[in-house]
């Protein structure tokens, strides 16, 4: 389960910076989003944390089709606001802010794309 977890990590690291002021001052709009990226990530863990022991045991597609679906619901979070606040839509943001927002998106969708492959091996595992 590192190769899910350890990019989640990264995104809460950055984001952590973020919110520290490490890349310039955030405006009240922008620490609101981070937050939502922040928790979103956290929550990912969590349910990496939670199915890691259902996964290595299961037999059922579906039961992995839901799941999967469970772990992109905040991957969608962190990815659309992180591409946000990259853009300056959400207020003015310096290189190194925005140098970090697309990093954080980079990893989500990393993780994403990790996800779908996962519900697309447990689709082709259900049927063989």
């Amino acid at each position: 389960m590192e190769t899910y977890t350890s990019p989640a990590i990264e995104v809460i690291e950055l984001c952590e910076s973020l919110l520290d002021d490490a890349h310039g001052p955030l405006n009240e709009e922008q620490r609101d989003f981070s937050l939502v990226i922040l928790r979103n990530a956290h929550y990912f863990i969590q349910l990496t944390n939670r199915y890691a022991e259902i996964i290595t045991q299961m037999r059922n597609g579906q039961t992995y089709s839901g799941i999967t679906h469970e772990w992109r619901t905040p991957l969608v979070s962190v990815i659309g606001y992180s591409e946000l606040l990259a853009d300056g839509l959400v207020g003015p943001v310096t290189p190194s802010q925005s140098a970090a927002y697309r990093q954080i998106n980079l990893l989500g969708a990393g993780l994403r794309d990790a996800v779908q492959k996962l519900a697309e091996f447990a689709k082709t595992s259900s049927t063989t």
